[in-house]
């Protein structure tokens, strides 16, 4: 227990497992019944009707559960392959032209190819505002830094480059930064700039991309139509510093204190009628469960996709201590994550659903930002 949303888990199985209704003929699983009585066979029957193999709605997971385990395992699998031959590269301490050559190349040529259609933002020149909105400050910012990203790669990977062509000398920064390469590494001095996927190529598509698509978030910035549009958060490069440029500008434009005000989340624009600056956001995939404007969350089958498309979701910050858009009682807090792996927590949000929090609590229904 780590994090406040394990905490939040805990609690839910202690309560629902360490109480009066559970030592009163409650469930322990399906088909599986505390006796009420104090006769011994009769608890050794209980427990004899415990499946041998733990089903994933013993844990109160969905019924596909099996598959995303099954999909993490051969995750596991690749990448404990790949490091078979990692290792071996990054140990040699030898440098053979020949073998930079052979196995640098694809991804030199690679580089090439999603340079040439960051031109745009490359080329792009501005200023930073001291008077404009926290918003257009933060894109502004995500532009400079994507700019910052492509310069040092390129160079990196121009120094690799000349290096395996014979007309330059070995460094022991092009040296670390080609092994790492070859080992199927990202280089330690990029990944210091952003943090995204271990696959080098993988890596340079999700930089590129995203330098791409902060250039047009900052135009639509200058034209003043950026929120006024469905926003896709993946496609920046820090999505939560996002998140608290558009907490400071409520703040500013309501003339109350940042800590007074709180996130609050709605499937559709009228949820959030009073609200004072919304957003919507689109592009996001949700695990554990379906979600629709209409009904919110809803049960899996055992056959369903490990992850589906969430509607748009409305966001917007509000004055903290506001009446929700949906009742508590027929609602759940779900994470949203910048990240499959649930590794970084960008914010909570109330989604309407059937059940309990509990319930889907335990499912572990969560959100990401899709790519």
């Amino acid at each position: 227990v780590d994090n406040l949303h394990d905490e939040r888990l805990l609690h839910s199985f202690l309560q629902q497992y360490f109480s009066r209704a559970m030592l009163s003929g409650g469930r322990l699983a399906q088909g599986v019944a505390i006796p009420t009585s104090n006769r011994h066979a009769d608890y050794l029957r209980a427990i004899e009707s415990i499946p041998p193999i733990d089903s994933p709605t013993l844990f109160g997971l969905p019924a596909n559960a099996g598959m995303a385990v099954q999909k993490r395992a051969a995750t596991a699998v690749r990448a404990s392959l790949r490091e078979l031959d990692r290792d071996e590269a990054e140990s040699t301490s030898s440098f053979d032209r020949e073998v930079w050559t052979h196995a640098l190349s694809p991804v030199l040529s690679l580089w090439q190819k999603l340079l040439s259609g960051c031109e745009r933002v490359r080329a792009a020149r501005h200023q930073l505002d001291t008077c404009a909105q926290p918003v257009d400050s933060f894109v502004s910012l995500e532009l400079l830094k994507a700019q910052a990203i492509l310069k040092k790669i390129d160079a990196s990977m121009s120094a690799i480059g000349r290096v395996a062509r014979g007309v330059e000398l070995l460094s022991a920064k092009t040296k670390a930064d080609g092994a790492s390469l070859i080992g199927g590494r990202i280089p330690p001095a990029w990944a210091k700039e952003w943090e995204g996927s271990e696959e080098p190529a993988e890596w340079m598509r999700q930089v590129t991309s995203r330098a791409i698509a902060i250039e047009a978030w900052h135009g639509a910035a200058q034209g003043g139509g950026l929120l006024s549009r469905p926003l896709r958060l993946h496609e920046l490069l820090h999505p939560g510093f996002f998140l608290t440029a558009l907490r400071q500008q409520t703040a500013r434009s309501t003339k109350t204190p940042m800590d007074a005000l709180e996130l609050c989340c709605g499937l559709a624009s009228a949820d959030l009628r009073g609200a004072s600056l919304a957003v919507v956001v689109s592009g996001l995939a949700l695990q554990g469960a379906t979600c629709s404007t209409s009904a919110g969350l809803a049960p899996l089958d055992a056959d369903a996709p490990t992850r589906s498309s969430m509607p748009d979701l409305h966001l917007a910050w509000v004055l903290a201590g506001s009446p929700p858009p949906y009742d508590t009682k027929r609602s759940a807090l779900v994470p949203l994550y910048a990240d499959g792996e649930r590794t970084t927590l960008l914010c909570d949000v109330r989604l309407p659903c059937s059940g309990s929090d509990a319930q889907w609590l335990q499912a572990g229904v969560a959100c990401f930002l899709a790519e």
